[in-house]
């Protein structure tokens, strides 16, 4: 590798796939071994080149879901601390192919959990959506779709109960439902009648949202 970086002066960036198989170190569990390993190679390879190339060294996560991420890099804790930034990947889940990235760093500003955006035309991966702004836009269709039920439901079944006879019908659960629903209500999308006492429990019809002309008058 050495003479090959002392020969092409132009490279800027070398990939090692993987940090296993290159280092070679016979437990990579073991922090002393793999930290005169790290140690070797930067001494070899590494400090005489970093001030034009940069070295990207590929390696395993743990199966199991850990705590944080550095605690999923497979190996001595030393992998992570002779490293300057961390770069993880990984799939969503079995359901979803989508992949997450996020990067940690000692200077510097990180990157959170983000999707990437796959361009098969150009076979290139950009930056999406973080993971908590997905999350976000997942909730807000959840909610228009339980209102859209709720909505449909009372148009259809005009002068019914909230509780025993919507509740049942909606895709969601029932502490999300109340909530979806109260703030409707509260945005006069609902109209109630009734007092809520016994024989005489408080039902719903839909008036939908409210068109500019009740919304001038």
């Amino acid at each position: 590798m050495r003479f090959a970086l002392d020969s092409y002066p132009d490279i800027r960036l070398v990939i090692i796939e993987t940090l296993d198989d290159f280092l070679n170190v016979k437990d990579l569990k073991e922090n002393s071994d793999t930290r005169r390993k790290f140690e070797e190679f930067d001494q070899k390879i590494m400090r005489d080149h970093t001030h034009r190339a940069s070295f990207l060294l590929l390696h395993h996560l743990k199966k199991r879901e850990t705590d944080s991420a550095g605690d999923a890099i497979l190996g001595a804790t030393v992998l992570r601390g002779r490293t300057d930034s961390k770069l993880y990947l990984k799939q969503v889940s079995d359901e979803d192919p989508r992949r997450l990235f996020h990067a940690t760093v000692r200077r510097g500003v990180g990157i959170s959990q983000t999707l990437l955006q796959y361009d098969q035309r150009t076979g290139k991966s950009v930056l999406g959506n973080t993971l908590a702004q997905e999350q976000k836009q997942s909730a807000v269709k959840t909610d228009e779709k339980v209102l859209a039920e709720i909505t449909e439901f009372f148009t259809n079944n005009p002068g019914t109960t909230f509780k025993a006879d919507c509740l049942p019908t909606l895709s969601c659960n029932s502490d999300r439902a109340r909530r979806i629903f109260n703030a409707a209500l509260r945005n006069g999308l609902f109209e109630k009648k009734g007092s809520g006492k016994r024989g005489d429990a408080f039902t719903y019809r839909s008036i939908g949202l409210p068109t500019e002309e009740k919304r001038a008058a």
